[in-house]
């Protein structure tokens, strides 16, 4: 396997060195592809072609594809025909992206945010370069917001693996009347992480025989996209990061809301968990996801708004990372160049314009104007705050091939310091050891 691995990198050095020769550009991806002066421009197939199209996100349902997706691309491309491959939780029917891969069935378009990217892609080896698409229809990168191009190098080492149609921010939600009921009052755009800290005491308690909590969250995508940029894993070395004083610090401020008093946990939370609080009534605040709303469908009886994620002292004034979502072409679609022409179109100026106005966040670089426009045809949005966007947001922390790894030890990490399980000391280094092995193991291949 090694010897292999050798031959292959000195091929691909003779290809690079070839290229350098001739004056090919190859692979650069910077702006639009190099010699795209006669790229062909994006035209419909004119035979009828089937894509089998895959989403890790169990809120992409098949209903949802073919309202959001289906309905556009279809209309754009005549001849083409999707076929909807959902992730389905439902018990005794549940199906993921390893359940279709095993019984033999193929997808042309996988869907999945950059945190999934390297479990549903890379682990399971169907990345396609889309450089030559790129050339070919002469896609423009220069429209997009430039970090979701950034994160597509990083996976594909100067290459492009997807095409980003949206993009998710970290919002906080909250019960209004649960607010109300205890006196506290609402936070705002301006609010920071320390007033929000001071409204989880107040708000936490027992009244009635019901535990409320004061805030509950998706905290993998706090860790994920952490508002100081602090990374959980080496990006050249993929050791983990655990130990060191910058990390430690960010796990004991994540971790501090989910052990005072009321709003502790003396078991394993799972994020399902956490929204479920939220959407039933129990939780005041819950941080996840700006189209939480819309996935977990909140009930109408549910009084509630959002604001923009609260502010660290340690970065004021700044967001969080972002977190596109991206239609990659896979290496087994026998149709690539309509694939990518369907992903294309999803990031055309025509699609965004119809998708901001369902809630959904844009990933061009005019996505200020584009904002005035959010969630415009869902009358269930009128009268919440549609300024959920910072202006500045924190830098990536980059991304790599064993991402997967690093996010199943920081959740290991949170559940064992917040039930008490470890000391934060002990559970950083037990965490760090567990995850440096695993690591070694999986390059050792």
């Amino acid at each position: 396997m090694k010897k292999s691995k050798q031959v292959c990198a000195v091929l691909a050095a003779a290809a690079v060195l070839l290229a350098a020769c001739s004056g090919d550009k190859g692979g650069s991806v910077d702006g639009k592809a190099a010699g795209t002066d006669n790229a062909k421009p994006a035209s419909a197939p004119s035979e009828p072609v089937e894509l089998a199209i895959h989403a890790t996100m169990s809120g992409f349902t098949e209903e949802f594809m073919k309202t959001h997706i289906g309905s556009f691309v279809e209309k754009k491309f005549p001849n083409v025909k999707l076929k909807y491959m959902p992730t389905i939780v439902t018990a005794g029917a549940a199906r993921a992206t390893k359940d279709y891969l095993a019984s033999g069935e193929k997808f042309d378009i996988l869907i999945t945010p950059s945190g999934s990217t390297p479990g549903a892609l890379l682990d399971n080896e169907l990345q396609l370069d889309l450089t030559p698409q790129i050339k070919k229809f002469g896609f423009d990168l220069n429209r997009l917001e430039p970090s979701t191009v950034e994160i597509q190098k990083q996976f594909a080492n100067g290459g492009i693996y997807g095409i980003p149609f949206t993009t998710n921010t970290l919002t906080l939600f909250y019960n209004k009347d649960l607010f109300s009921k205890f006196g506290v009052s609402f936070p705002t755009n301006n609010s920071t992480w320390d007033e929000i800290y001071e409204s989880v005491k107040k708000l936490s308690r027992t009244e009635a025989g019901v535990n409320y909590r004061g805030l509950t969250a998706a905290y993998w995508h706090l860790f994920l996209l952490n508002q100081t940029s602090v990374p959980g894993q080496d990006a050249k070395t993929f050791k983990a990061l655990y130990t060191g004083d910058a990390y430690k610090k960010e796990m004991e401020f994540m971790t501090g809301f989910f052990r005072l008093p009321g709003n502790d946990w003396n078991q394993n939370p799972s994020v399902a968990q956490m929204v479920d609080a939220f959407v039933k009534g129990t939780s005041a605040m819950y941080v996840g996801l700006d189209n939480t709303w819309q996935l977990y469908k909140f009930p109408k009886e549910l009084n509630w708004d959002m604001i923009r994620l609260p502010q660290r002292k340690e970065a004021p004034g700044t967001g969080p990372q972002t977190y596109p979502n991206y239609m990659y072409v896979t290496n087994t679609s026998k149709n690539p160049d309509v694939a990518f022409q369907v992903a294309a179109s999803l990031a055309s100026d025509e699609f965004q314009a119809y998708y901001v106005k369902q809630g959904y966040l844009p990933i061009t670089k005019n996505s200020a104007e584009l904002m005035k426009q959010y969630s415009a045809d869902l009358p269930d949005f009128t009268g919440k705050n549609k300024e959920i966007l910072w202006s500045k947001l924190a830098p990536s922390t980059g991304v790599t091939k064993y991402m997967s790894i690093d996010t199943k030890y920081e959740q290991l990490l949170f559940a064992d310091i917040v039930t008490g399980k470890k000391d934060i000391n002990t559970a950083l280094r037990d965490a760090a050891e567990a995850h440096d092995k695993e690591i070694a193991a999986a390059l050792s291949k």
